[in-house]
């Protein structure tokens, strides 16, 4: 997917409108396939999965491509985002937004959504648990020795890849030794040796992480 940012009035004042977007079927948001011109209509034209014009708020951006990754991961799926622009493409506000924070509803970005949006799936998880083991008055219990329990974990690990090196950021060390990743345990799954695994139990905690880091 294709996120075209606004001109920046403090930098790029005077600069004229450059990307057209122009959408297939959809649902006026972003279409399947969308296609962007550049430099007017005599301008290329390129076709992506999807395109998020400059009006895209935060919010949509997390509905369309990131909710039901979040999704997947309940069901036990593995799930990356990765962002990739030159410097000044909006990377650092789609992913994080002006803030760390989950309090921020209209700009928060997609790492405050997505944990919150965790946090609250298994929560509601283990809430649906509990009351088919401890049903309220009236209704049902289920057989005594079919009791439901759900229990979870959240582990947080922050790692900066640069120059080839990896580095552990939730390290207390000033100077984080670095350390490489490797194919471990059964199912050959990989994993940074060695590095921190901090146990969260909210979405605030998550985001504490990320700011120490």
């Amino acid at each position: 997917a294709v996120r075209v940012r606004p001109l920046l009035s403090s930098l790029e004042s005077g600069c004229a409108h450059c990307v057209d977007v122009m959408h297939g079927a959809g649902d006026g948001i972003t279409g399947n396939p969308s296609v962007i011109k550049i430099g007017g209509e005599a301008g290329p034209a390129f076709t992506f999965d999807e395109v998020f014009p400059t009006s895209t708020t935060q919010v949509q951006v997390f509905e369309h491509r990131v909710a039901p990754l979040v999704e997947s991961c309940m069901e036990g799926y593995n799930a990356t985002i990765l962002a990739y622009g030159q410097t000044g493409s909006g990377k650092t506000h789609t992913v994080i937004g002006p803030s760390v924070t989950v309090q921020d509803d209209t700009s928060s970005g997609i790492i405050p959504r997505a944990v919150t949006s965790l946090f609250q799936k298994l929560q509601s998880v283990k809430q649906e648990a509990f009351l088919k083991r401890d049903p309220p008055s009236g209704k049902s219990a289920e057989a005594e020795n079919d009791e439901v329990s759900y229990e979870f974990e959240v582990r947080v690990q922050f790692l900066e890849l640069y120059g080839e090196e990896i580095r552990d950021l939730l390290t207390s060390s000033a100077s984080a030794e670095k350390f490489s990743i490797r194919d471990v345990g059964t199912n050959d799954e990989p994993e940074g040796v060695g590095a921190t695994a901090q146990t969260v139990e909210s979405a605030e905690e998550a985001m504490r992480c990320f700011t120490m880091g």
